[in-house]
């Protein structure tokens, strides 16, 4: 008697302690599945996509907003460039208000209104900072009360 006691108490402590296991790599799945989604909605496709100057441009598809971020080194700085556009024939969006908050590559962040340049139909910031090294780009626009935002990223 006293050795199925025992044998059913080693079978139960061994189900547990299998079903914690399954259970907690069924969750570290789940929150590893979670972070690469939302990664893959905010991060933007470096993959090479040409933006409509030909420049190579990471893109992220922010609700019916389609978003082409691009970057040009000059000698007064990065240039950065966002093509705002709308609906299947990617049509500008010229009245938005737009933000890049970057994390620069010396650790600080910058907040930097980006201007709309209607003869470009894209929006464009300078950031003067000539630091080498990654920076980390979120944009975020207000289109007369709609948001498309997006995370980019470039080496300097």
């Amino acid at each position: 008697m006293r050795t199925s006691k025992l044998n059913l108490v080693t079978f139960a402590s061994l189900g547990l302690l299998f079903f914690g296991s399954y259970s907690n790599q069924a969750i570290a799945l789940e929150n590893n599945l979670s972070l690469i989604t939302s990664k893959a909605s905010v991060k933007g496709n470096a993959s090479g996509h040409k933006d409509s100057h030909g420049k190579n441009a990471q893109v992220v598809e922010s609700g019916s907003y389609h978003l082409e971020f691009s970057t040009d080194k000059k000698t007064d700085g990065t240039h950065l460039d966002l093509y705002l556009q709308k609906g299947k024939n990617h049509e500008a969006v010229p009245n938005a208000k737009v933000t890049a908050k970057i994390q620069m590559a010396g650790g600080k962040e910058k907040s930097i209104p980006m201007k709309y340049d209607a003869k470009g139909k894209h929006y464009t910031a300078l950031i003067a900072d000539k630091l080498s090294g990654h920076y980390e780009v979120k944009i975020a626009a207000d289109i007369a009360g709609q948001k498309a935002e997006g995370g980019f990223s470039f080496q300097q």
